[in-house]
């Protein structure tokens, strides 16, 4: 396990690196493809972390503070009002007590939102198709709450459900919206789940929104990637195929 003080050098470490590697790529320096790659994950990695604790830089020393990066103050959703307890959804099929909770004015609902969206992990349980559009519907409002949702599918890596978050509520957003969640969905951008990773880079491209050139970059490299899978594919079949015409000559 690193601890902090380590964790805080690694960071100052990879800012003075990625510097480095900056002015070597704008000076056209040779930059391999494979070293590019790597220069663009390692860029997400520490734009996300730094810019939660840009503000304590401390010029002088050259560092944040080591007490600051504790993974546990990330995520700090609001407590359920207890006078909305009761209608406070217990399963997956409690779809009734989301249906009246949602007909409340936004202000008293507004602490329940963040809970609200877990149950989105799955679009299949009914609760979900019931609180759907009625949080869309909500728009800029469900920013925070939002936010909040994504950085706790972050700690518990919960792919399904950043993808079912974009495509039932983050789509919909203005762009103003998708920039205050631009940090969280950058770091999905890095996943294993490419589909996720493709959905990322579409919303910000067409938002225009974060550093484009890279984003261009990663579009190149997911395409590549999507096309080593064709290519197998049709190996397979390929394959597959000539077996059968074996087979069948073979009978003959």
């Amino acid at each position: 396990m690193i601890n902090s003080n380590d964790y805080v050098y690694s960071l100052q470490a990879l800012r003075f690196w990625l510097q480095d590697m900056t002015r070597r790529l704008h000076s056209r320096a040779n930059l391999d493809p494979d070293e590019e790659e790597l220069m663009l994950q390692v860029e997400l990695c520490y734009e996300d972390v730094w810019q939660a604790y840009a503000s304590t830089y401390d010029p002088s020393t050259n560092m944040v503070p080591p007490d600051l990066l504790q993974r546990s103050a990330w995520v700090q959703s609001p407590e359920w009002p207890e006078a909305l307890q009761e209608l406070r959804p217990e399963d997956k099929c409690d779809t009734d007590k989301a249906k009246r909770l949602l007909q409340l004015p936004f202000e008293r609902i507004e602490p329940c939102l963040p809970e609200l969206l877990t149950w989105l992990q799955d679009p299949n349980w009914p609760v979900a198709g019931v609180i759907a559009e009625p949080l869309a519907a909500l728009g800029e409002k469900l920013t925070p709450a939002l936010r909040q949702a994504l950085k706790m599918a972050r700690q518990d890596n919960d792919s399904w459900w950043v993808s079912n978050l974009i495509l039932n509520l983050i789509n919909r957003l203005p762009a103003t919206s998708v920039e205050a969640l631009r940090t969280e969905l950058s770091f999905w951008i890095l996943s294993e789940d490419q589909e996720l990773g493709v959905q990322v880079i579409q919303l910000l491209l067409r938002h225009k929104l974060g550093d484009q050139q890279n984003l261009r970059r990663w579009a190149q490299i997911k395409i590549d990637a999507y096309a080593e899978y064709i290519a197998e594919l049709q190996d397979a079949l390929k394959e597959e195929e000539e077996e059968e015409e074996e087979e069948e000559g073979n009978q003959r």
